[in-house]
């Protein structure tokens, strides 16, 4: 910032890496320092080292932690799940996932869509059903392939605009189309769903 005063410093710039690559080497040269390369300098500039060494330091120390508990019974160990937030401060916080029964993710079970009539409802009715904010699925965006192949993809928009004449067909016309099977299972993709 002092040789290019207002201008800020762009860690995905080339150029901008590449002369403080230059800076530093010189400086190296200057003071007997070896091993600076364009590697090493780019990954203090995006604190790319630092931040590896103090996340594996605290991984580490973690794993000594738990073992000493589970050695020597001196506190109950860590059940599923650590999050550190290094960003915020120093906390750190441990609790248990649950699975819920009526999830569709963590519960296992197939969901199971059958208010639909298939010789009236069409593939954007099964949509809106799937998109229902007041419904069992809430999804945002969903997307439907089966084996056979896609039923209806939301992105990219090419694809979607390749699918998107299969919205005003009935689930009957897509089944003789051949773009869905009575009885197959559907896998259906969302942002919502982990």
């Amino acid at each position: 910032e002092k040789a290019f005063p207002g201008v800020k410093v762009n860690t995905d710039s080339a150029n901008d890496i590449k002369w403080i690559y230059e800076q530093a080497a010189a400086r190296a040269e200057t003071f007997g320092i070896h091993g600076v390369d364009y590697r090493l300098t780019l990954g203090v500039v995006k604190r790319i080292i630092p931040a590896v060494a103090s996340t594996n330091a605290l991984i580490s120390g973690m794993l000594v932690a738990e073992a000493l508990k589970l050695a020597s019974y001196c506190d109950p160990s860590l059940d599923n799940y650590f999050m550190y937030m290094g960003q915020t401060g120093v906390n750190t916080q441990t609790f248990e996932w649950e699975r819920s029964d009526t999830c569709l993710v963590c519960s296992g079970s197939d969901a199971v869509v059958d208010t639909l009539d298939p010789e009236k409802n069409t593939l954007q009715d099964l949509l809106d059903l799937l998109c229902n904010p007041a419904g069992k699925f809430r999804l945002q965006r969903p997307s439907i392939s089966t084996v056979s192949g896609i039923v209806f993809i939301q992105r990219p928009a090419a694809l979607r605009a390749e699918h998107e004449w299969k919205l005003t067909k009935s689930l009957k016309e897509l089944s003789v189309a051949g773009v869905l099977r009575e009885g197959e299972e559907a896998t259906v993709t969302d942002p919502t769903l982990p």
